[in-house]
């Protein structure tokens, strides 16, 4: 048997002394070496004791210290590589290299704590609020915040719905209707989802204009679908969706599009129609 493995510590300390390697923002040759480098202290882990590197077995062609680099790169650019498909609005935008520091900064401030890639980008839309890009791209937070609710919506499963003809007409007034899964709801300050859709469709558009939107984000048989809709259509879809009654929603939302019965009727046929409502509850 090899020197190194007559006395091998317990699996758990390896472990804990890999991850620890491999994850460090420093790079493996300045964490080895206890530099801070550009990197907030606050930030860095405390190097498990004892150190194992001996464990690791170096080769003709590679040293301890550059096999376990090799792992420390392949892991930050698998989780780099998670966030330009979350967001690839932002990547096309800032471009690969302004990217790629985006995506270390953020790593080093939200480091993966999910088994799931999925959940990595979390934060990725508060934390550009705080980037200097923002003086260059003021819109780049909205357009963030519309991909990870797309990335949502299409994680999310779609509802199998329930019929809306069972319910008796004395039942609507307290009736409470469930949007599907999928639908998501967010205001931007920016009008970012015409420019969003061009980004999607490879074109490469001008800047959008500082509007405020109120964007509905669903799935439907093909693919997301975001829309601008008015506020008080937004409002409406929220209030169903934390569980409000339809009479008190349909109240409101009367006294607030000051429109007809007829085209609220309609924006409820058209939400029934595209799948947004899936289901009712009835009170008891």
């Amino acid at each position: 048997m090899d020197a190194p493995f007559l006395n091998a510590p317990p699996l758990a300390d390896l472990q804990r002394w890999l991850r620890w390697i491999i994850t460090d923002p420093r790079g493996v040759d300045a964490a080895l070496a206890g530099q801070a480098g550009e990197v907030d202290a606050g930030w860095i882990e405390s190097e498990p004791k004892p150190r194992q590197l001996g464990m690791v077995v170096a080769t003709p062609t590679a040293s301890s210290v550059a096999r376990v680099g090799i792992y420390a790169s392949g892991y930050f650019w698998r989780l780099h590589d998670a966030l330009a498909a979350d967001f690839p609005g932002v990547r096309e935008i800032l471009g690969a290299g302004r990217f790629q520091r985006l995506a270390a900064e953020y790593l080093i401030k939200h480091p993966s704590r999910s088994p799931n890639l999925a959940d990595l980008g979390c934060s990725f839309s508060r934390f550009s609020l705080d980037r200097e890009l923002r003086e260059e791209f003021p819109f780049l937070p909205d357009l963030a915040s519309l991909e990870w609710s797309i990335h949502l919506s299409l994680l999310a499963p779609r509802g199998r719905g329930s019929a809306l003809t069972s319910v008796g007409a004395g039942d609507w007034s307290s009736a409470r209707l469930r949007l599907d899964p999928t639908v998501r709801l967010l205001t931007t300050e920016w009008a970012v989802a015409s420019f969003w859709r061009r980004i999607f469709a490879k074109s490469r558009p001008a800047a959008p204009q500082r509007r405020r939107q109120w964007l509905l984000v669903y799935r439907d048989d093909v693919w997301v679908q975001v829309k601008a809709v008015t506020r008080p259509q937004w409002s409406a879809l929220l209030r169903l969706q934390q569980g409000c009654p339809l009479g008190w929603v349909c109240e409101q939302l009367a006294a607030e599009s000051r429109g007809s019965h007829l085209r609220i009727r309609e924006w409820f046929r058209r939400w029934i129609s595209s799948g947004l409502i899936s289901g009712v509850e009835l009170a008891a």
